[in-house]
């Protein structure tokens, strides 16, 4: 583990996480994140890899990142790897993957990248990769085929069912918004909206 000079390290593209910015307020979940590591310290390094001379990437541990700068630390604890963009990308994912605040937009758009990118459509080598089960994987690739703006309608509040959500993939482009519009007005469960 190496302590590394906060202004040295960069956000990931291959970071899970893409909607978090970098300046979030005291209303976000940083300002949380940074108040419970003020109190508790950080109880788990950032992961990090070189991209040049004193300079490094965050691939997980950008909230963390994040929290430090709220808090302004100078320096943050570290494990330094010398791993590829897929390596980072996976090891993202793994690390996020379990958590309940990943967005279910995040999973799928991560999985569809890996899948299409990085495994060359191989779901076996996916699911061997990420240490996850195919149904799983079969579940999120099916999803990814939708517009982000419905599968947005799967997080928060939740006003879209996961079943909801499969049955939709199947729906032409000209009547899935409306049936969509339907479905969230009405609270309708996949077995209603099945029918």
């Amino acid at each position: 583990m190496q302590t590394i000079d906060i202004n040295q390290i960069a956000l990931s593209k291959q970071n899970m996480r893409q909607n978090i910015k970098d300046g979030e307020d005291e209303d976000t979940d940083v300002a949380t994140l940074a108040q419970s590591i003020k109190s508790q310290g950080l109880l788990n390094p950032i992961l990090v890899r070189p991209i040049s001379q004193n300079r490094y990437e965050v691939y997980a541990g950008h909230r963390r990142l994040l929290a430090a700068k709220y808090l302004k630390w100078e320096t943050i604890p570290c494990l330094v790897s010398n791993i590829n963009d897929r390596d980072a990308k996976v090891r993202s994912l793994i690390e996020n993957y379990q958590r309940r605040d990943n967005t279910y937009e995040e999973k799928i758009r991560t999985f569809d990248d890996l899948y299409r990118n990085e495994c060359n459509r191989d779901l076996k080598l996916l699911c061997q990769t990420v240490g996850t089960k195919p149904v799983t994987v079969r579940r999120y690739l099916h999803l990814c085929q939708l517009p982000m703006a419905i599968l947005g309608l799967l997080d928060g509040d939740r006003k879209l069912t996961l079943k909801n959500a499969e049955l939709l993939v199947n729906i032409g482009e000209t009547y899935r918004q409306g049936l969509v519009d339907k479905i969230v007005k009405a609270d309708l469960s996949s077995v209603e909206t099945e029918s």
